[in-house]
């Protein structure tokens, strides 16, 4: 299975056709692998149809659609999810079997030496289940056969380590990233979406957490609790109580607080969104 049938006249021409479409945003759907004879997600339009043996039959594996589709449907905006889409399309390269390169992804995520998970945490048990992660991956791009018992037994190990932890924790997330990618990408099509997806959570996390604790959730909703129940008690008609506009008045560097953090809870993800994005347009062009 060699990209694009070893045809460039094929890429350009997918390339063309989404140009001509990147500046309609009313054609474009935020739905994977969507296709309703005029409106598509980014795949739906290449193909035009939502039938993935057509991508299969360009030469491409499934997981790539759906990796494609995944940016377009979680970008911080539709026209950049268009456009970085676009700019991922042109970096697949001619006449290449791309199949274990979706290995070749989840190690670098997984392992890079600057955004890795083993950055996230020193438990020593996840630690030592990321680097098996990694072996496994690396096995299947060397051009080694894991047989899905392997697999099987990886995901068992994983779901013990991760339940040890409870919901909030970086390790819980870490432990849920590992367990989304401990799949063989050849076989299936949803595991590097998946992996980025919470790789993206559990990076975000632990950059808003340092800013933003459990227990702060808990006074910020006490505190604009209490800011209610005093407004409906002076109230004299039944107008809506805007909390946050009296939050700003009674408790201002709490309102501001407040405000950064919601900040960081949008800017975060859409960086980390970024940072996968770019990651996987090097890879491809560099095949």
């Amino acid at each position: 299975m060699l990209s694009f049938n070893q045809d460039i006249a094929v890429k350009q021409g997918v390339i063309d056709n989404l140009k001509q479409l990147a500046g309609q945003t009313d054609k474009w759907k935020r739905q994977s692998v969507s296709w309703n004879g005029q409106e598509g997600s980014l795949i739906g339009h290449i193909l035009q149809s939502e039938d993935l043996q057509d991508w299969e039959n360009l030469g491409l594996p499934k997981w790539l659609a759906i990796t494609l589709d995944y940016f377009l449907i979680t970008s911080p905006s539709l026209e950049e999810g268009i456009k970085t889409g676009i700019g991922l399309v042109e970096a697949i390269p001619v006449g290449q079997n791309l199949q274990t390169l979706g290995s070749t992804y989840l190690v670098e995520l997984l392992s890079h030496k600057e955004y890795g998970l083993q950055q996230l945490s020193s438990n020593t048990e996840l630690l030592k289940a990321l680097d098996l992660l990694v072996a496994v991956h690396q096995k299947s791009v060397q051009g080694e056969t894991v047989a899905a018992s392997e697999w099987r037994a990886l995901r068992k190990q994983l779901v013990a380590i991760t339940n040890q932890f409870t919901d909030g924790q970086i390790e819980q997330r870490m432990g849920a990233c590992l367990e989304a990618a401990a799949w063989d990408p050849i076989n299936s099509r949803t595991v590097v979406s998946d992996s980025v997806r919470t790789w993206n959570n559990a990076q975000s996390h632990v950059v808003i957490s340092q800013h933003w604790s459990a227990q702060d959730d808990i006074d910020i909703k006490a505190l604009l609790d209490k800011i209610y129940a005093a407004a409906k008690a002076e109230q004299e008609t039944k107008e809506a109580i805007d909390v946050f506009s009296l939050l700003e008045v009674q408790y201002p560097e709490d309102a501001t607080r407040l405000k950064n953090h919601m900040k960081l809870q949008r800017e975060q993800p859409a960086g980390f969104w970024r940072l996968s994005a770019q990651h996987l347009q090097t890879l491809l062009s560099k095949v």
